[in-house]
C-alpha cells in the first residue's frame, strides 16, 4: 500500500517506520539534554534509560532500512 503526498510516494510501512524513528530519536535527545543538568547520582539513574532508548532506536533504524530495501526492490520489479 502506498502513501502519496505532493508527488512523493512511500509504502505505508516505511512511512510508519520513519515516524517511529523520529519519535525514538526525540526520546534520546530529550534524555541527552537532561543529563548535564542532573546530579551525578541522577545521571547514573538515567544512563540505563538512555542505553535502552538508543538500543530501541537502533532496532527501529535497522527495521526501516530493511523496509527501505523491500520498497526499492518492489519499485525495481515494477520497472
Amino acid at each position: 500500500m502506498r502513501w502519496c503526498e505532493e508527488g512523493i510516494c512511500l509504502f505505508l510501512d516505511l512511512h510508519s517506520k520513519l515516524k517511529e524513528i523520529t519519535h525514538e530519536a526525540e526520546k534520546v535527545l530529550d534524555l541527552m539534554r537532561r543529563l548535564p543538568k542532573l546530579s551525578l547520582k541522577a545521571q547514573q539513574d538515567v544512563e540505563p534509560e538512555l542505553y535502552v532508548a538508543l538500543a530501541v532506536l537502533q532496532a527501529k533504524i535497522t527495521s526501516a532500512l530493511r523496509e527501505w530495501d523491500r520498497v526499492v526492490d518492489a519499485e525495481l520489479a515494477e520497472d
